[in-house]
């Protein structure tokens, strides 16, 4: 479940919760396609075999790319996403 600026919470099948804070914003920002870009990660990364923990991180770092990037809709490169991993 994403929840905007409260960040994304995932669900196992066996139960288990994660909850995966959202990056802090900076300056302005413009949210389109950034749905789009959490879930595409999250797939991408779950498809991989990836935790959820580890997939939620993805996400959560390529929605940061995302909302950074005034009037692009929706587009994170590796090299923008991967510093924000370890923030």
């Amino acid at each position: 479940v994403t929840m905007d600026e409260g960040g994304i919470l995932c669900s196992e099948t066996k139960g288990e919760t994660h909850y995966q804070e959202a990056l802090p914003t900076r300056d302005e920002i413009d949210i389109v396609g950034a749905g789009d870009a959490v879930m595409a990660n999250l797939v991408a990364a779950l498809a991989t075999s990836a935790t959820s923990k580890e997939a939620s991180q993805l996400a959560n770092a390529a929605a940061s790319a995302v909302i950074h990037k005034l009037g692009t809709t929706g587009t994170a490169s590796v090299g923008e996403i991967e510093p924000l991993l370890f923030v």
